[in-house]
């Protein structure tokens, strides 16, 4: 493993006058979540580092990270380490974050965009020279930071930051800086007030469930009896299982001792619950399925579902 010299970033935590010490529980659990955010820029940009921390200095309390850039050459890790640390405090201090509300169609949508600027910028990022990368108010670290701090996992972890810092009293701003090998300012200091640290905070995370119209699953283990056993069914290649709500498809199974034999397909609505856990991931809850327009056999044959 090629681990090249890093790049640093300075968090400084500025105490109220003539304090140099501060609640250990809240700058660890606040750690934690500036460690989380590196993480997700690492995935994002494909780019394998190994993070470490200096020891906290006074003058408040300072914090400093390296960024080590594996399997690159000396020459180049140096510049993606200047790019991951500009990127770094770009989210931390400078982008506010809208609050999440969402629905699962704009989360692909989303991820889908994100995925194809980062291609981009990465290619940007390997044919551009240093100086522009040095630029941390150039449009690439912007766009950039932008597109990774729309990021829920990086919400929620910067949510958390700000949550967990605020609660120490002795706070009175926090800011980011990039600092080069003697630990001398390379770059101007971003300052987040005490007073702003809300602006950052989200208080909730609402998550629409995701409704799918009329849309095809195929049919494993059918549910043909009056009980609360749920159909077992395969859904963008997945095992599912839901619960049938469409009452007059219930009805019509019994009234006509309709078969579901392997790969007989059902045109529905489909209905999946979600829920958003603290790291930030979206979680699959209860299916259930409305509005049977048409069942599809597997030799082809189709028979529509007329509704009463």
């Amino acid at each position: 493993m090629n681990v090249s010299n890093p790049e640093l970033l300075q968090i400084h935590y500025y105490l109220e006058e003539n304090s140099h010490s501060m609640n250990a529980l809240i700058l660890n659990k606040a750690e934690d979540e500036i460690l989380k955010i590196f993480d997700e820029i690492s995935t994002t940009l494909g780019v394998q580092i190994v993070t470490e921390t200096q020891a906290l200095e006074e003058g408040g309390i300072k914090a400093i990270y390296k960024f080590l850039v594996k399997n690159k050459s000396r020459e180049k890790a140096v510049v993606i380490g200047i790019f991951l640390a500009n990127i770094a405090g770009t989210v931390i201090s400078d982008v506010v974050s809208e609050n999440i509300k969402t629905d699962a169609e704009f989360e692909q949508l989303k991820k889908e965009k994100i995925t194809l600027e980062i291609e981009k910028l990465k290619n940007e990022l390997a044919e551009t020279n240093e100086n522009y990368i040095y630029d941390e108010n150039s449009q690439l670290i912007k766009d950039v930071s932008i597109y990774i701090s729309e990021k829920n996992k990086v919400k929620i972890s910067k949510s958390n930051f700000y949550k967990n810092i605020k609660k120490e009293s002795k706070i009175q701003k926090v800011s980011t800086q990039r600092l080069n090998y003697q630990y001398q300012p390379i770059s101007s200091e971003k300052i987040v007030s005490r007073q702003d640290f809300e602006d950052f905070i989200i208080d909730e995370a609402s998550i629409e469930d995701d409704y799918q119209e009329q849309t095809t699953i195929e049919i494993v283990s059918p549910v043909l009896t009056e009980n609360k056993s749920k159909w077992k069914a395969i859904y963008n290649d997945k095992d599912i299982s839901f619960t049938l709500k469409d009452k007059n498809f219930k009805k019509m199974i019994a009234s006509k001792n309709l078969s579901f034999s392997n790969g007989t397909k059902i045109i529905c609505d489909l209905e999946t619950r979600q829920k958003m856990n603290s790291e930030g991931d979206i979680i699959i809850g209860a299916r259930s399925v409305y509005s049977v327009s048409a069942i599809i056999y597997s030799d082809g044959t189709k028979v529509d579902i007329i509704p009463k």
